[in-house]
């Protein structure tokens, strides 16, 4: 009998394309898998989170049945799993970035001298504007002040004013989160960047093939995380010393970098 595994691989691959709540280790989830199962075996999964189980199963020639009490754990395990020509995805995902890329980079825009540039981190500190990164001219990367164009259209958005869908629902609170009653999804973001994800998701929508419109849907979802204000800034890997560790108290406003998350996700 083969030795099982007793150590907990990393999340790599397919289970690395999707946040999710406590997932469980995939190599020894599908060690059991084959140890307690034959090929075309049905395996049942009631709280199947993230998928690991059904997606182990399916990979090792038995047919899963996933059940979950949270909509999103269904639409993860299935999007995970779902078979998409590749042409057609970079084919809609072209179609899609005509439609985006230049009016999302407008939201970002940041002026030097005669140059337009796209601002890549908007870096904040007690409510204010406080450092700006983006790429010039030799794609070096440059960090500068914001000067009060900066901040005017850093300024010019509010969530009252998005004419796309909103997610308006309060949390609950949690003293552990830092989540309070009064705070709201979309606090999670900056006006900016929910606009720009609303405005992304409305396009999203508008693809007429349902499976590729899912497709996309995972990705954006995927892709949330980095856009918000839970991202805080590294400047460089490993020990710290006391003004980096400064700056990494703040938030960094990041845009949705479609392109690189739609391709990592589904090639």
């Amino acid at each position: 009998m083969q030795k099982m595994e007793k150590k907990a691989a990393s999340y790599t691959g397919i289970y690395g394309m999707h946040k999710y709540w406590s997932k469980k280790p995939f190599n020894l989830v599908g060690n059991l898998i084959l140890k307690y199962s034959k090929e075309n075996d049905i395996v049942l999964d009631p709280f199947c989170g993230s998928g690991i189980s059904v997606i182990e199963a399916v990979l090792s020639n038995r047919k899963a049945i996933g059940i979950d009490i949270n909509p999103m754990a269904i639409f993860i395990t299935r999007e995970s799993l779902i078979k998409i020509n590749s042409d057609k995805i970079e084919s809609e995902f072209k179609s899609l970035q005509k439609k985006c890329e230049s009016k999302i980079n407008d939201l970002y825009k940041v002026k030097r001298d005669d140059h337009v540039f796209t601002g890549t981190h908007f870096l904040w500190s007690d409510g204010s504007l406080d450092e700006i990164w983006y790429s010039d001219e030799k794609k070096k990367k440059v960090i500068t002040n914001p000067n009060q164009k900066d901040v005017e259209l850093a300024n010019s958005f509010s969530y009252e004013k998005i004419p796309f869908y909103l997610p308006k629902a309060k949390f609950f609170h949690n003293s552990r989160i830092n989540a309070k009653s009064n705070m709201h999804v979309y606090d999670l973001f900056t006006p900016r960047n929910a606009f720009a994800l609303s405005f992304l998701l409305s396009k999203i929508e508008e693809i007429n093939d349902s499976e590729l419109k899912n497709l996309f849907k995972f990705c954006f979802t995927a892709s949330l995380g980095q856009a918000s204000k839970m991202v805080f800034v590294i400047n460089k890997r490993g020990k710290f010393n006391e003004n980096q560790q400064k700056i990494q108290k703040c938030f960094a406003w990041r845009y949705a970098r479609t392109r690189k998350i739609i391709k990592k996700a589904t090639y």
